[in-house]
């Protein structure tokens, strides 16, 4: 209910409210909106009453509070973070075609137990409450928010942490004690929107290493390396790869029409 009545483009937006408009009467008699790039100079703004409002990233709350101002963090998400493990899909040497999958049972990461078994051991809450300061929720996959209409409440369930179910499970995929896996990677590289995807790597390992006696080792590189090199047919078939997604309105269709024969798997 707001009229616009100055814009400039790349600065600032300033509105006006419309009296008696028909769904409702705005709080605030004008509302300006500025584009201001530096999250530093954002909170300058807050700190001197330049600002009444501003976004900032989640590293940034505790410095936000600490200066008494209220952090309100929005019902939907915005950056997904979930673990890919591969060897699922593989494509033919020549990358030009799709080709169906192609099981090997001495894979760990290709049995559902094993997988289950790491799924169960690990903590969640936890991770949330320590790496990402509680500003998360734990869910089943990437692709959709829960507040979409397609998001299957009753089937997508997120396992617990429970180590004693997680070795139950190791134990009928046939790796008992982390025993017979053979050699496995988990990658981890930089990535700005999750900043803590390092440090979330190490606290996975070493959970699963301490719990189930599973080692991976960790491969520091760059993301667009990794994928070159690693996720390619059979290369990437022992390979666990943690990858944090952006969250758009339109990221979802947008991953569902969009499929790369490479893989055999769409939104690669």
């Amino acid at each position: 209910p707001y009229k616009l009545v100055e814009h400039k483009q790349g600065e600032r937006w300033k509105y006006e409210a419309v009296k008696d408009h028909w769904r409702v009467t705005p709080d605030f008699d004008a509302l300006e909106i500025i584009w201001v790039k530096e999250s530093s100079t954002r909170i300058a703004m807050l700190r001197t009453g330049a600002a009444d409002i501003i976004t900032i990233s989640r590293a940034q709350a505790k410095e936000v509070k600490a200066s008494g101002n209220d952090v309100i963090a929005s019902p939907l998400a915005d950056i997904s973070m979930y673990l890919w493990p591969l060897g699922q899909y593989h494509g033919p040497e020549t990358l030009t075609e799709p080709n169906p999958r192609v099981y090997d049972p001495t894979n760990p990461i290709d049995n559902l137990h094993f997988r289950k078994a790491l799924s169960y051991d690990i903590d969640r809450d936890t991770i949330i409450d320590v790496l990402f300061d509680g500003y998360g929720i734990p869910d089943t996959q990437g692709l959709f928010l829960k507040s979409d209409p397609a998001y299957n409440h009753d089937a997508w369930k997120v396992d617990p942490y429970d180590p004693a179910m997680a070795r139950e499970y190791l134990k009928a995929a046939g790796y008992e004690n982390g025993e017979g896996t053979g050699d496995l990677w988990m990658g981890s590289f930089v990535r700005g929107m999750a900043p803590e995807l390092q440090e979330y790597v190490e606290t996975l390992t070493q959970t699963w290493k301490k719990d189930l006696g599973v080692e991976f080792e960790i491969v520091l590189t760059e993301y667009s390396a990794l994928r070159q090199k690693q996720l390619r047919g059979r290369d990437g078939a022992r390979w666990i790869v943690p990858l944090p997604l952006g969250l758009f309105p339109d990221y979802s269709l947008g991953v569902l029409y969009t499929c790369h024969g490479y893989y055999g798997v769409c939104g690669v």
